[in-house]
């Protein structure tokens, strides 16, 4: 059998994909918790090795800082790469 899949991701999609990054970026970057109560945020993230744990926070303070930053340690190893 042969299969064909054409535009899958058509304009119309696209444009719900923007306006749905745009709107998170937004909040993400409006945050403010508890009316400006709390000056600073903790934030626990559980999973196995390798899972992207790092990664992810690694995205979130990007989007913080409006470019690219690499605080925490990213890499795979059995035992894990993270020391604290």
């Amino acid at each position: 059998e042969v299969f064909r899949c054409e535009d899958l991701l058509d304009k119309r999609t696209m444009k719900g994909i923007t306006q749905l990054h745009e709107r998170l970026l937004h909040d993400m970057k409006t945050y403010s918790p508890y009316g400006g109560l709390v000056h600073q945020i903790r934030i626990l993230l559980l999973g196995p090795t390798g899972a992207g744990k790092s990664s992810f926070f690694n995205s979130v303070k990007s989007v913080f800082r409006g470019h690219v930053t690499h605080q925490a340690l990213v890499g795979s190893d059995t035992t894990g790469v993270s020391d604290k």
